[in-house]
């Protein structure tokens, strides 16, 4: 258990700010990538989450950090960037056949069934 983040009953999240301290560029750095991902910077790539703050589950609003980290649902996800291009918006997966996509995942489920 990474040591900031302190003993509650949540047990590992009780801090939402520690949370958002294990930053990406980190990784990015590791493997390093840190030259086209891991931070929002001209001419990177760029994946991003944009939250409606104005929900019930949000509230109250003070504490940002843990109410995203703590109270965070998939129903605040208002769009969803990946790689700079809008992927998910208003909840709705966008360029994606999800009819195919959950056909593909029933057959594959049966091969697995079968095997």
């Amino acid at each position: 258990m990474d040591p900031r983040l302190g003993e509650g009953p949540l047990g590992t999240l009780e801090n939402g700010p520690a949370c958002f301290g294990w930053r990406p560029w980190g990784g990015a750095e590791y493997f390093g990538m840190a030259d086209r991902i891991g931070s929002l910077t001209p001419g990177k790539r760029a994946d991003v989450v944009v939250l409606d703050p104005g929900t019930l589950n949000f509230a109250p609003r003070f504490d940002w950090t843990g109410r995203i980290v703590l109270n965070g649902q998939p129903p605040n996800v208002r769009e969803v960037y990946v790689d700079g291009r809008l992927r998910t918006a208003r909840g709705e997966l966008l360029h994606v056949d999800t009819a195919r996509v959950v056909r593909e995942a029933e057959r594959a489920a049966a091969r697995v069934r079968a095997a």
